[in-house]
């Protein structure tokens, strides 16, 4: 406990308790935590979205696409969907 309550006083809270000292390290942790998690719930979200439209992209005929979304939307969306 020594050497959390040095690290504390370093940082300039010279009266602050074990606990106070700890949060203050969780929060920093907890938010790196968070923005991995919402990261991967990103990318979870993501890639399965990106693999249905593939699906649905390649199983629907150029002239329904050109249709609905124009020739130069259609050949951007099969230029990244490849």
């Amino acid at each position: 406990m020594d050497g959390l309550d040095g690290d504390c006083q370093v940082l300039g809270f010279p009266d602050v308790s074990f606990y106070a000292c700890l949060y203050s390290a969780d929060r920093s942790s907890n938010f790196s935590a968070r923005i991995k998690g919402l990261a991967f719930y990103a990318l979870g979200m993501l890639l399965p979205l990106l693999l249905f439209m593939n699906l649905l992209a390649r199983s629907v005929s150029k002239d329904v696409l050109d249709s609905f979304i124009g020739s130069s939307g259609t050949e951007a969306l099969l230029l990244y969907l490849v």
